[in-house]
């Protein structure tokens, strides 16, 4: 009788929770994405220590190919823009938004313990004095991620959705590294080599407006 009870309350207990869990898992999942303000000129911290025209993009524009199959500089499609307009920002905003983007990153603002990211790539390798010998020293001599194709990035994506929807109390929150960390080769933002690839593969995953 006893394991009856405990059967038949098992199923009372799931006929109770599987709606919860399916709205659960159908909720929208959150996609934010760190925004690096750096790229415009102007800035009184850059200005005193490198002069009132200084921007990041002095660095991406500088860089080199550092070892076989390097591929450096990276050449925005957009041009090197001054994040400084409210039309350039416009523009970045429109295109974040289109592609499924719902959030440049404010770390406080969800509530959640911590974020599951996806890195776009890792190449800090324009911080670095372009005429010493390039190794894994220390950042931002370090190692670099390669075969980051839109291809791979779309997969890891789909991967990552599919474990934040697996669990059913877990956070609806995705973050993404980076929209435009040129310096860092870490963006989202077009460049000459991929286009939209990047902005297209988090749209075919998460969708836009």
């Amino acid at each position: 009788m006893k394991s009856i009870y405990l059967v038949g309350m098992i199923h009372v207990l799931v006929a109770l929770l599987s709606p919860r869990l399916v709205l659960r898992a159908a909720e929208p999942i959150t996609v934010a994405s760190y925004y690096f303000g750096n790229y415009h000129p102007g800035d009184p911290r850059n200005t005193r220590m490198k002069g009132a025209t200084w921007s990041e993009w002095e660095l991406v524009k500088a860089a080199k190919p550092r070892f076989p199959g390097h591929q450096q500089p990276k050449v925005p499609l957009w041009g090197y823009l001054d994040e400084s307009d409210a039309k350039v920002m416009a523009r970045k905003i429109a295109a974040a938004a289109d592609h499924g983007i719902d959030a440049f990153m404010a770390v406080k603002m969800f509530g959640v313990p911590y974020f599951p990211n996806v890195s776009m790539g890792w190449d800090p390798s324009p911080r670095a004095a372009q005429e010493d010998a390039f190794g894994d020293f220390g950042y931002p001599f370090t190692n670099t991620i390669g075969n980051n194709t839109p291809e791979n990035f779309r997969t890891a994506l789909e991967k990552t959705k599919e474990r934040l929807l697996a669990q059913p109390g877990g956070p609806r929150i995705l973050n993404l590294n980076c929209w435009n960390e040129w310096t860092e080769g870490s963006y989202l933002e077009p460049d000459t080599v991929h286009g939209s690839k990047y902005l297209e593969a988090v749209r075919s995953v998460f969708g836009g407006n």
